[in-house]
């Protein structure tokens, strides 16, 4: 037995990675579901799920990298090690759409770190919506006092409840060529990241330009 990956396989097994949680209760909540109501077909198979592509192997990694620091990313840092920590801390990130899939996104955001560093780092996000009675079911950062209230707003403040530190900006605009003034190439360069949470075609076609 390799003593090295039996002690990178226990360290990994004390973290944490959010959107992969996220992922497998998905699954769960789903096989759930389909055996209440006893429709769809159940999973009768092996499942697999890795994020491999984000470990550092014991080869590559520093012991120092992995130590815990006291803060609220330990269960990540475990995982991922502490200079991946600093760069999610470090991007810069433009959400456009702040639904369902936005929702789930700002979670993540917020739990991976992401836009929290001391000098760099924020997430600029835009959505011209209001929230809807029909939105409440499937976008978990609102309520039912948030009805008819910005999308992008209300997100925005619901994500930083989850992690204080993070640098949220919202705006109210639509991505197209109306505001193409105020999303031009000086906007879009100082981006690492863009993330559409998008739920119509012709948007994604924009963005996707």
């Amino acid at each position: 037995v390799n003593e090295d990956i039996v002690k990178w396989l226990s360290r990994m097994a004390q973290g944490s990675l959010a959107p992969l949680t996220a992922a497998l209760g998905g699954i769960a909540s789903q096989e759930v579901l389909k055996a209440v109501t006893g429709k769809f077909s159940p999973l009768q198979q092996w499942l697999y799920i890795d994020a491999l592509e984000l470990v550092k192997f014991p080869e590559k990694a520093h012991d120092e990298e992995f130590l815990p620091r006291g803060d609220r990313y330990d269960a990540l840092r475990v995982c991922i090690g502490d200079s991946l920590c600093q760069k999610l801390k470090n991007l810069n990130v433009f959400l456009v759409g702040c639904g369902a899939i936005g929702c789930e996104m700002l979670k993540n955001f917020a739990l991976l770190g992401v836009g929290t560093g001391q000098e760099r780092g924020k997430v600029e996000i835009t959505d011209p919506d209001l929230i809807e009675k029909s939105n409440l079911n499937r976008q978990f950062l609102f309520r039912p006092h948030h009805i008819q209230k910005p999308k992008s707003y209300t997100a925005a403040a619901a994500t930083r409840s989850i992690n204080p530190e993070i640098k949220i900006e919202s705006y109210l605009n639509k991505v197209c060529p109306a505001t193409e003034n105020i999303y031009n190439d000086d906007f879009y360069t100082k981006q690492n990241v863009i993330v559409t949470a998008l739920d119509n075609v012709e948007a994604r076609r924009y963005i996707d330009r």
